[in-house]
């Protein structure tokens, strides 16, 4: 069901007494009553809508909530089971001419049952809260890796501190759910808490998928007479022999250097490309600059 302002659903100030909701609502639950609109669609999810905003604004405890928090902030700590709980529509259906046990049974029907207490019939399913999203930034090299760390987190106005396991190989924007770690939900009980994973950056690599990227800058002189390079892996920089005749862009692949085997996913590859850089003429010497002419006279 769609999520609208619950006051203005039932068209009353945020001020609105008790008996001013039951009132409009009254009102509205005739009008959109399924009995009189029979086949209607829409009159059906107006019905849903109107009923939702008065199962919530008839009740203190939740209409405090919903102040509190607002509409995203409620529907995070709140089911719809959770929402019903307790609500009287028995009165007002009565009232309407519809009868109590008619109503029990519409609500079950329309949204699926589990709602007893409010009718009078029955005991509301348990059901858990919804889950708390919240982001949590971790490291890049900590990521592909793995391990522990202490993760602490303000809700509800409590500060928490819990230990969160990190699978290795973990990418940028999955979920890690920690049970029982979210928001106390009405029957006091903590929902379960997802964390949204936002991975750094790294200053040399790029991940693809379970490879690295990285780049090598090589010298022109390197490039064309062969020579050592700085390679940086997740192991620190090493030195690798390049043979002569380097190109820019030309790439070296270096087997099961990239994320580490995970799951039953093998370890990536570790990609080098090769920057050849070329010098500006005013770092060169006047050898080097009669050397490069020397070779451009030679169609080099």
């Amino acid at each position: 069901m769609g999520q609208s302002d619950y006051y203005e659903v039932l068209g009353v100030p945020r001020d609105a007494t008790i008996d001013a909701i039951k009132k409009a609502y009254r009102a509205l639950a005739l009008k959109y009553h399924p009995d009189h609109n029979e086949g209607s669609s829409e009159a059906e999810g107006k019905f849903k809508q109107v009923s939702e905003a008065y199962a919530v604004l008839s009740d203190a405890k939740k209409r405090a909530q919903y102040d509190q928090f607002g509409e995203a902030g409620f529907h995070q700590r709140f089911s719809q089971e959770d929402i019903f709980q307790g609500a009287d529509f028995q009165s007002i259906f009565q009232n309407l001419g519809f009868g109590g046990a008619g109503g029990s049974d519409l609500f079950s029907q329309l949204f699926g049952g589990g709602f007893g207490g409010g009718f009078g019939g029955g005991r509301p399913r348990a059901r858990s809260n919804p889950p708390m999203v919240h982001r949590i930034q971790v490291g890049f090299e900590e990521a592909l890796s793995g391990g522990e760390r202490m993760v602490r987190l303000t809700i509800d106005g409590e500060t928490r501190a819990f230990t969160l396991r990190i699978p290795k190989g973990l990418k940028d924007g999955q979920k890690l759910r920690v049970s029982h770690q979210g928001a106390m939900g009405i029957q006091g009980t903590r929902g379960d808490l997802i964390l949204e994973v936002r991975v750094s950056s790294h200053p040399h690599f790029k991940r693809s998928g379970n490879d690295l990227h990285v780049t090598a800058e090589v010298g022109m002189a390197t490039a064309i007479l062969g020579g050592t390079v700085e390679v940086h892996t997740l192991n620190g920089a090493k030195n690798h022999r390049l043979h002569p005749g380097v190109e820019n862009g030309q790439q070296l692949r270096f087997k099961g250097q990239g994320v580490p085997a995970h799951g039953k996913a093998p370890a990536g590859h570790l990609i080098v490309t090769m920057k050849v850089n070329t010098p500006e003429k005013e770092d060169l010497s006047e050898e080097d600059i009669q050397t490069l002419e020397s070779m451009k006279e030679r169609g080099m």
